[in-house]
């Protein structure tokens, strides 16, 4: 999904009155952005401040972890070390950060962009002290290959997705 996809999806949840929730949102967008990309990044921003605010509307006690998007620049040099890449030209998955024909600058703009919106993430959930936590760790993880699904070289697997909430789990509110 895409944030402006979870907006929907936490307008859904909201109903529910949700005591908590953990929001990791961002790879998919960061994939689609340009070079130039700070329309979207306003935009993506709006969307993380409406997700946040409509989960606390419908509960004001609501525990929301917030999780930064993983290292998708060291994900893509892991899997491109262990001969990902014909899967990532086939599946088109993430062409911006593993299309095979791109520079190793644009791969460079890629990251800045990764860094731009993890940065937007923690400066929304600043926003919500009382009701928002940010896990930045989860940025920063050293994934190893039997971390990452063999289908795509580029999801996490169970063991991957283990790994990702032992990170949350250690950064959120009931540690």
């Amino acid at each position: 999904s895409k944030s402006v996809d979870v907006v929907k999806q936490a307008a859904h949840l909201a109903k529910f009155n949700p005591d908590y929730a953990t929001v990791l949102i961002g790879a998919n967008d960061v994939c689609a952005w340009s070079n130039d990309h700070e329309a979207q990044l306003a935009d993506y921003e709006s969307d993380i401040r409406t997700i946040l605010r409509t989960l606390i509307a419908s509960n004001e006690g609501i525990k929301v972890l917030v999780s930064a998007i993983p290292n998708m620049p060291l994900l893509r040099d892991l899997g491109a070390a262990n001969g990902c890449q014909s899967r990532w030209n086939t599946l088109h998955i993430c062409p911006a950060l593993l299309g095979a024909d791109r520079t190793d600058s644009e791969r460079s703009a890629f990251a800045d962009r990764w860094q731009d919106a993890n940065q937007v993430l923690a400066r929304v959930s600043s926003e919500f002290p009382l009701n928002v936590k940010f896990a930045g760790s989860v940025a920063e993880p050293v994934f190893e290959i039997g971390h990452i699904s063999r289908l795509d070289c580029f999801h996490p697997n169970v063991s991957g997705q283990d790994f990702l909430s032992e990170m949350t789990w250690a950064e959120g509110w009931y540690y």
